[in-house]
């Protein structure tokens, strides 16, 4: 598979970006990627437009890739409107090449720039009055009455982390209304959201039989799991 060494912030998401050539010959990869985007040139401008596969129509600029047959493989472009187009150029999207890095003070400038763009884009306006605030119910579960209010203690624009959800979003914006969540979620949850959260198993009380005389703590969220164990 082709190796790029480009990368942009689209949406609040940090995307790996390849050229058109790149992405039609890596077709098979790259267009199952929801971490990808691609480059786009025509004479006189440039897009980087996010790889969307699985949306069920073609709502927001992106690349849509339909495998044909015969290994003709095809990709409906959506462009942004011209009220959006510049979050979408490569220097509204930061766009940054590793290979023009000289030193590793200019690689930590790009990748602190990557940083910047994300956290600029996903920080909420406090006084536009779109902050989310989730609406708790009685009957809420304990993991999800924790998940709403640390959500709401956010105080985010949540549409604005709808693209690291991908073309579930919808669906799973609407699982925050439910009282109950699956460990699935929960955890996809906390990942997009930028929360962490452990597990702690220990003995309901000093006298229960067989006790374990231990607390395990284990963390959910993926590429952050830790377990520890330590004596009561």
């Amino acid at each position: 598979m082709a190796v790029s060494d480009m990368y942009a912030v689209v949406n609040g998401r940090t995307l790996n970006v390849y050229n058109q050539q790149q992405f039609f010959d890596n077709f098979q990869d790259l267009s199952t990627d929801d971490q990808t985007a691609v480059l786009v040139e025509s004479e006189d401008d440039k897009v980087i437009l996010p790889v969307r596969n699985g949306y069920k129509s073609m709502e927001k600029p992106g690349i849509y890739p339909v495998a044909g047959d015969d290994d003709k493989h095809y990709a409906f472009l959506c462009y942004p409107s011209e009220k959006d187009k510049q979050n979408y150029t490569p220097e509204g999207a930061s766009l940054v090449d590793f290979k023009d890095a000289d030193s590793i003070q200019s690689l930590m400038e790009m990748t602190d720039k990557l940083r910047e763009s994300t956290d600029d884009y996903l920080t909420c306006d406090c006084t536009s009055g779109n902050t989310y605030k989730a609406v708790m119910k009685e009957t809420d579960s304990p993991e999800m009455r924790g998940l709403k209010r640390c959500i709401t203690e956010k105080h985010i624009e949540i549409d604005k982390y709808g693209d690291k959800f991908g073309a579930n979003w919808a669906n799973d914006k609407r699982k925050l209304y439910d009282d109950s969540i699956t460990m699935f979620l929960l955890k996809r949850m906390c990942t997009n959201f930028d929360i962490d959260v452990d597990i702690v198993f220990k003995d309901r009380s000093p006298d229960v039989p067989n006790p374990m005389g231990k607390t395990v703590t284990v963390n959910l969220v993926p590429g952050t799991s830790t377990e520890v164990i330590e004596e009561s």
